[in-house]
């Protein structure tokens, strides 16, 4: 941008909304393990981690 250009402003809570939508993540369901499992250190910091969030 050149000094004399105005401000550009994004809006990048609705991008990140967007993208949110576009890509299903409400879709996922986090009560089932994922294919392929995780390995059993992520698989235990990942379930506690979804427990923490109220999705398991």
């Amino acid at each position: 941008m050149r000094p004399q250009d105005p401000l550009a402003y994004l809006d990048l809570q609705s991008l990140i909304e967007q993208a949110y939508v576009d890509a299903k993540y409400d879709m996922i369901e986090y009560r089932r393990d994922p294919v392929p499992p995780l390995p059993p250190p992520d698989a235990l910091w990942v379930d506690d981690w979804l427990r923490k969030q109220c999705k398991r």
